[in-house]
């Protein structure tokens, strides 16, 4: 099936009905990482602070002589640093012609040999009751799915004029500091343990921590970890935690993880961003607000925006094992 993207409408020809009693997708709408984060931040502009950070001097385990401390020291300034993240701009729109809500019930036709056309099903039944609802709901799963994605694998990205488009930085590109390189082994216990050591000496919380892995690394992770007990009648074994020396670790399946990464987060200072446009009612959501365009024919139209983005507290509360077999 192709989607018609050129067309900028639904009608009775390029969305034509189609008689089932279930109705399917194979396209992913599962969101792991967005249904996992902490909770929502709202920004009153694109770039946001994601941690107000300081650090302290290196500890001494030396006194002060009873002569040095007649003299007040000299006083140490604390410096604060910020780490940003912009929101990003999301819009879709969604047009539906007259003639085709007033045709929720008319079916594909289907060639019958070479000499005609019949009904490909019963009439008088339909999968969609309402055109308009559907392809609002598909707008927003792709928003989501979009949304997903940027979280994941996006590139922070400063708008420098009208014609440039802010973009929100993702977890596997905003980490800098807690990276191992697999250099094209597979993914191995000794590489998770130097993650986590790496994590814990540049002062990592692990507080709720998540691996989200593809397929393949979510596969190799359990062949790792897993322990498969003796049973006559089960086999098999798969791993949904693990235990180490810094605390319980979930593991994420994730369609949207890039293959070659494994990235383990710190859920706990992850949030969503958003960025509301004042005077505007939003969806259930609260991502999102839809609104009806100008009439220029004979279609129902709207347009479905938002601003959002990602905080993630502070790059090196997490990390990533990057440059992994993946097969």
């Amino acid at each position: 099936m192709a989607n018609d993207t050129s067309t900028g409408y639904a009608s009775n020809w390029n969305v034509p009905n189609f008689n089932g009693d279930i109705l399917l997708t194979f396209s992913p709408t599962d969101y792991p990482l967005l249904s996992r984060l902490a909770g929502v931040k709202v920004a009153n502009s694109h770039e946001f602070a994601m941690s107000a950070q300081y650090a302290l001097e290196s500890f001494s385990a030396a006194g002060v002589p009873e002569a040095t401390s007649a003299t007040a020291p000299t006083a140490v300034a604390y410096e604060r640093t910020n780490e940003v993240n912009y929101t990003q701009t999301q819009h879709k729109a969604v047009s539906v012609l007259y003639d085709k809500l007033a045709s929720n019930n008319r079916l594909k036709f289907a060639e019958v040999g070479s000499s005609g056309y019949a009904y490909s099903g019963d009439p008088l039944q339909s999968a969609i009751a309402d055109e308009l609802a559907f392809q609002v709901s598909r707008a927003q799963e792709q928003l989501y799915g979009d949304l997903e994605t940027a979280f994941m694998s996006g590139t922070k990205t400063q708008a420098t004029s009208a014609a440039v488009a802010w973009a929100t930085g993702g977890i596997e590109t905003l980490v800098t500091s807690n990276k191992v390189n697999a250099s094209s082994a597979q993914l191995s216990k000794p590489l998770i343990d130097n993650l986590l050591r790496t994590m814990f000496t540049n002062g990592a919380k692990f507080r709720r921590m998540a691996f989200f892995a593809n397929a393949y690394q979510r596969y190799k992770l359990s062949e790792i970890y897993s322990f498969v007990p003796p049973d006559r009648s089960m086999g098999g074994g798969t791993v949904a935690q693990i235990q180490t020396d810094f605390g319980l670790i979930d593991v994420v399946p994730s369609r949207f993880a890039t293959s070659t990464i494994l990235s383990l987060v710190d859920l706990s200072y992850m949030y969503l961003v958003k960025q509301p446009v004042p005077g505007k009612s939003y969806m259930p959501d609260g991502l999102y607000f839809m609104e009806e365009l100008a009439k220029t024919g004979a279609s129902e139209r709207y347009q479905i925006f938002g601003n959002n983005g990602l905080d993630i507290g502070a790059e090196k509360l997490h990390g990533q094992i990057y440059g992994l077999a993946t097969s």
